[in-house]
């Protein structure tokens, strides 16, 4: 059996197993487990496709007609039911953010937002978007600020703020902390 579609499996569910059960000591393991899980965790339909396409591919070559080809196969299928776990856990945070903007601008924000940037809030998740085009391009109307310090803890405690450039500074902020 040729390496390229094992190792593939295997790459991705370690992604896989990193996201869904973090590694937490030591510092420098748990460091390494919460970066390479952040990758399957903010783009788990990328990391879908990506193990679907191989599988394709293997099936196409004759990779799986051994006992070994299975037992890859196997996992492959068993790593797209925890990228759907993830894609679950992802899905489910909608409405603890709901809130939380509701909480801190309060119950009618929404009205209270300019006309033209209200129209381009949705009200639906973008599917389309979501599983076909998960992977945005900087925008020109959103400024980055790189490397903000929050915290006495070095580089450990900095953060990069993306705000639109014609909103004033101080405007409200949503600051989003991935699990981890």
């Amino acid at each position: 059996m040729p390496i390229g579609y094992p190792v593939t499996v295997a790459f991705v569910a370690l992604l896989t197993v990193f996201a869904l059960a973090p590694i937490r000591r030591p510092r420098t393991l748990a460091l390494l487990s919460w970066s390479l899980g952040l990758v399957i965790n903010e783009l788990p339909c990328v990391a879908f496709y990506w193990l679907l396409a191989a599988t394709l591919l293997a099936f196409g070559q004759g990779d799986i007609d051994s006992a070994g080809g299975w037992v890859v196969f196997g996992l492959a299928v068993l790593t797209s039911v925890g990228l759907g776990v993830i894609a679950w856990r992802g899905w489910r945070a909608g409405p603890a953010v709901a809130r939380a903007i509701s909480e801190g601008l309060g119950a009618g924000w929404r009205n209270e937002l300019e006309r033209q940037l209200a129209s381009r809030l949705r009200h639906r998740l973008p599917w389309l978007r979501i599983l076909f085009l998960p992977i945005l391009f900087r925008r020109r109307d959103v400024e980055r600020l790189r490397k903000l310090p929050y915290g006495d803890a070095g580089r450990w405690n900095l953060l990069d703020l993306y705000r639109p450039r014609s909103r004033p500074p101080s405007g409200p902020t949503l600051i989003y902390l991935p699990p981890g």
